[in-house]
């Protein structure tokens, strides 16, 4: 797992410095141009995401080093790739769904659908977690970072 960290690290690391080149293509607004702009936003999660990568990388190398070729094999046991597959299934259809219903609606029946997918018993983040989750992320996006996300072809 750890070799596989280390792999997974590194090609976020490659996203990252491609974004950070082709948001130096993004134009800067003339009128504010010391403002944080349109790039600055995929800058920083580009930054993030190369610090928390080496910090991956540092955390598994050890590890990788001492690693047995049957700890390799158990990753991809029919289970684990089940596991993966209705992951990206609930996401998929949640991505459909956005469409007609809208960021919140679909958020909130993301975060449902996976909640129950990983049996999590707790009342409380049960009802609290798809809620306010979705609601942060759109308060953030619509308010701070003046994007907007959509709305879906119900509310339209």
């Amino acid at each position: 797992m750890a070799r596989i960290n280390i792999i997974v690290a590194l090609f976020f690391i490659l996203f990252a410095a491609l974004v950070l080149v082709l948001s130096a293509g993004i134009p800067v607004s003339e009128s504010q141009p010391l403002t944080m702009g349109t790039p600055t936003f995929p800058r920083m999660l580009s930054y993030g995401i190369i610090v928390l990568s080496l910090i991956l990388i540092v955390t598994n190398f050890h590890e990788a080093r001492t690693e047995k070729k049957e700890d390799r094999k158990r990753m991809f046991e029919p289970d684990s790739i089940k596991m993966v597959g209705i992951g990206l299934l609930i996401v998929f259809l949640s991505v459909v769904l956005m469409v007609f219903v809208g960021f919140i609606i679909a958020m909130v029946a993301m975060n449902v659908a996976f909640l129950f997918y990983f049996k999590v018993k707790n009342k409380v983040v049960l009802i609290v977690e798809p809620i306010v989750t979705p609601l942060l992320i759109y308060f953030m996006f619509q308010n701070v970072l003046n994007i907007p996300l959509p709305s879906g072809l119900l509310f339209y």
